[in-house]
């Protein structure tokens, strides 16, 4: 499922949500019509119900609100399951497959010489791992005293890493780990760079975890400013996740923080 067919699925079932409490609410509610006349700064309000019209008291507010919002719900409702066919007749007629089909069905050659015009996930997806392939050779020197392993078989440096790359993994998104960033020439390896192929999406994911050493924190700091300067923004297209030998990795917050990132991945 693409990009647009997720959003126009969470609308369709969010009208749905909203279809079934008004049909729920309209049954409930008083029946009749609220009218109104402007008396000097209030509003003189009655109800009209079998041919009948009768004054309504201040007192009677809660009630003249139910009726009114009755009425309103009664002329939004047809127009929701209206809105609820339509968006369901887009989804039966729209196949972006169709589109990537037509580029994946061309020969090597003829791909190397094309401008897909689009951006399929396929494609992205597959630039993402030729660079992985060609970067290979180029490791983060920086020594690891243990080895940690996560869900998708990974090699991790630490075990607020695994349980970071495990969350990613339950929430089927793609990843690669510590793949090397040229930034001015030189790399850097962010721990994690995050895909999202539908809409060509990157996220990178730093994770600090001895922020109680002086010259650690000074450290990642430094490498957030030129992330910065170099258009990697925290809350934009980076992510960073602390800790301390007293304050551990916030495993609820860092999932949080993917889902403000990633929010098709709540479903």
């Amino acid at each position: 499922m693409d990009n647009l067919q997720t959003i126009i699925k969470q609308k369709k079932e969010g009208y749905e949500k909203i279809i079934r409490a008004i049909e729920a609410s309209v049954k409930k509610a008083p029946k009749g019509l609220i009218q109104g006349n402007r008396r000097g700064k209030r509003i003189q309000m009655y109800l009209e119900r079998s041919g009948v019209r009768t004054y309504l008291k201040e007192s009677d507010s809660a009630f003249a609100s139910e009726i009114i919002q009755r009425s309103y719900d009664e002329q939004l409702l047809p127009k929701l399951k209206q809105a609820v066919r339509l968006l369901d007749g887009f989804l039966e007629r729209y196949h972006p497959e169709a589109l990537e089909k037509t580029y994946e069905r061309q020969a090597p050659f003829r791909k190397e010489r094309i401008d897909p015009r689009i951006q399929f996930p396929s494609v992205f997806l597959g630039k993402w791992r030729e660079y992985a392939e060609k970067t290979a050779g180029i490791r983060n020197a920086y020594p690891a005293s243990e080895e940690f392993t996560a869900m998708d078989g990974t090699k991790l440096r630490s075990k607020s890493e695994q349980i970071l790359a495990d969350l990613f993994e339950r929430h089927r998104l793609i990843f690669f780990y510590e793949l090397p960033l040229f930034i001015e020439g030189t790399p850097f390896f962010p721990d994690f760079t995050i895909l999202d192929p539908e809409n060509g999406k990157v996220v990178y994911w730093e994770h600090f975890g001895m922020m109680d050493v002086p010259n650690y924190a000074n450290q990642a700091l430094s490498k957030m400013n030129l992330f910065s300067k170099n258009g990697i923004v925290l809350g934009k297209n980076l992510i960073a996740t602390f800790e301390s030998a007293v304050q551990p990795l916030n495993v609820r917050h860092a999932e949080q923080m993917l889902l403000a990132a990633f929010p098709e991945k709540t479903s």
